[in-house]
């Protein structure tokens, strides 16, 4: 009996990455960078990095630091992408919208204020879009704050309907007692 052959074909096909990471210098404000290319086999960082999202000016709920990005893809072909923004005393989640993907326009105001609202995770379904983020409650829990996964909906990326807890913290001494964080 001839031993199986493992085929593998390769196709080139003429597809731009676009990688969007936070970065940070020691006493400067956080943005969303981008590399100049990205290989999805072996991602590279080379060259100038191109700040596509700046934190904000002082003031605004992303004044320290714009990070934690997800993008999807809208309808009509731009990208919505929402990011945690904080302004030195809680987290907000914010939104942008890019034709490309490297140029963003921030939206006005925020999706999520206060109530330390964090890391979201969006993706397109049949009837609009799926959120799922982080919300951070002060007091309580063995870290003297608790973190909690909620879920949200919305027909088309702005307004967003908030549905509840969908993944909430252990009980007693359970090992996620204190925390459930970052749904991406």
């Amino acid at each position: 009996m001839p031993s199986p052959v493992a085929r593998i074909v390769r196709r080139t096909v003429a597809v731009t990455f676009v990688v969007l990471f936070a970065a940070a210098v020691p006493g400067l404000v956080r943005g969303m960078n981008a590399p100049p290319r990205a290989d999805p086999l072996g991602w590279t960082v080379s060259g100038p990095r191109l700040m596509v999202l700046p934190a904000g000016p002082s003031g605004s709920p992303d004044s320290v630091a714009a990070d934690q990005p997800s993008v999807v893809r809208a309808a009509n072909g731009s990208y919505l992408m929402y990011y945690t923004g904080f302004n030195g005393f809680q987290d907000s989640i914010l939104g942008a919208y890019s034709h490309d993907g490297l140029t963003w326009t921030k939206l006005p105001g925020s999706i999520f204020m206060g109530s330390g609202a964090a890391s979201p995770f969006v993706m397109a379904v049949a009837n609009g879009y799926r959120m799922w983020f982080e919300v951070v409650n002060g007091g309580g829990g063995p870290l003297g704050y608790t973190d909690r996964i909620y879920g949200a909906t919305s027909t088309d990326g702005l307004p967003w309907n908030v549905t509840g807890v969908v993944l909430d913290i252990g009980s007693g001494s359970a090992w996620d007692a204190a925390t459930v964080a970052d749904p991406w």
